[in-house]
């Protein structure tokens, strides 16, 4: 059994190859399944959204403009290359509201409370923990509205 390290590492080489051209070949999947996933997260103006392992931004882009220009969205994948690709396409959209980073689920820097959703789409079945990456996303989220 590989270690998280190795796995990690593996699909980090494995998506680096396909940064260039994913989601941008073949099927169209990614685009329609990040709107599902945002439209089903019920975002609000204002809100400020963590997206795990936004790949390309297939729910970073959607989630942008759901929060609209008073909320935020962060996008963190720990594929470099894909992290590299991405701020064209949102200079290219005119986003100003999204940043993507290298991130690990398991283990995302930000603040506690930081985030009133946090999205992950196509990335919780690569996590080598996943209980460690759902306890990480839990700290981020912010209590809900009237529960403060």
């Amino acid at each position: 059994m590989p270690t998280a390290a190795a796995q990690k590492a593996y699909i980090g080489r494995l998506f680096d190859r396909a940064a260039a051209s994913y989601d941008r070949i073949g099927n169209a999947l990614f685009a329609p399944a990040g709107a599902a996933l945002v439209a089903a997260a019920a975002l609000r103006p204002g809100d400020r959204v963590l997206d795990v392992g936004c790949g390309r931004g297939a729910a970073l882009f959607p989630a942008a403009e759901a929060v609209g220009v008073t909320g935020s969205v962060a996008g963190i994948d720990l594929v470099a290359a894909m992290v590299a690709a991405t701020p064209a396409d949102i200079t290219r959209r005119g986003v100003a509201n999204a940043s993507v980073r290298v991130g690990d689920a398991e283990s995302p820097e930000f603040p506690d409370r930081s985030f009133d959703a946090v999205l992950a789409g196509f990335v919780l079945f690569f996590l080598p923990d996943l209980a460690a990456a759902l306890r990480a996303c839990a700290r981020l989220l912010r209590p809900p509205p009237g529960s403060r």
